[in-house]
């Protein structure tokens, strides 16, 4: 394949493709390409075929089959072995399905739980079934995390935004998260919004488009996030011009602003 052509390969996005051999991700390890270290893929639940009972193939269940499983190097046979993926930085899966999250764990948090510590960049937007709790657990090095347009109930949400003093992420994309706004009220950081110095000094750019802020959301941004530089705010409609003034005026690092649609309160 082309691949044994690119011994040097640092880089690998699979994100629309179709038709690859089940072993395409087995043949992208270490020992064939020490070099890699950013992955971009597309994962999809496999769909059961049809038992005998004559169930059609719209009802049948969506589930990660083994031999998915072990693609990804988690089978119980690849826990305790070298993994193939543990250098990866960087790792793009947006618009995945990781499958049913009733069980125990899930396809996401046991990939990440392995290569999760070197992260530093990692795309789930879009995606669905997703545990948050534990791939943020695992993620101690991200500069970059975008959650957009995922379904992440406020619990998830509020164990994110908690534990931003803990991590040294300088971009966060949040946008289209119905929950966030509520979320934000409702974490540690409401009560430790203080003027006397950003709670997360790290955060340079926040991405909340679509997300409801309004101007108690705004407030804690404005305390907390001192150090941004860019914020996007699209579909902001509660908010006023004081608002968006008094955010510029404390984030005076501030050079990128989208208040696309919004401002629709009081001016």
């Amino acid at each position: 394949m082309l691949l044994n052509y690119m011994p040097n390969l640092t880089s690998i996005d699979l994100s629309d493709a179709h038709h690859l051999p089940p072993d395409i991700l087995e043949e992208l390890i270490p020992t064939a390409y020490p070099n890699v270290r950013g992955l971009t893929a597309c994962v999809r639940p496999s769909l059961l075929k049809p038992s005998n009972s004559g169930s059609s193939a719209t009802n049948n269940s969506i589930i990660r089959t083994t031999e998915e499983w072990c693609r990804f190097g988690i089978s119980s046979t690849t826990r305790n072995t070298p993994y193939p993926y543990a250098d990866l930085t960087f790792l793009d899966l947006h618009r995945s399905d990781f499958g049913p999250t009733s069980g125990p764990t899930d396809l996401l948090s046991e990939f990440i739980s392995i290569c999760g510590p070197n992260l530093t960049h990692l795309n789930i937007s879009q995606c669905r079934n997703i545990r948050l709790v534990p791939v943020i657990n695992s993620c101690i090095s991200l500069s970059y995390l975008n959650v957009s347009s995922t379904k992440l109930d406020i619990i998830q949400l509020k164990a994110l935004i908690n534990v931003l003093p803990l991590r040294s992420i300088e971009t966060l994309d949040v946008s289209s998260c119905k929950h966030f706004a509520k979320a934000l009220v409702e974490s540690d950081l409401a009560a430790s919004a203080s003027p006397t110095g950003p709670v997360v000094p790290s955060l340079r750019r926040l991405h909340a488009a679509y997300t409801g802020v309004q101007w108690e959301q705004l407030r804690i941004v404005r305390k907390c996030f001192k150090n941004l530089e860019a914020v996007d705010l699209t579909g902001s409609r509660w908010l006023s011009w004081d608002d968006v003034a008094r955010l510029v005026k404390e984030c005076e690092a501030l050079v990128e602003l989208n208040v696309t649609d919004c401002v629709g309160g009081k001016h």
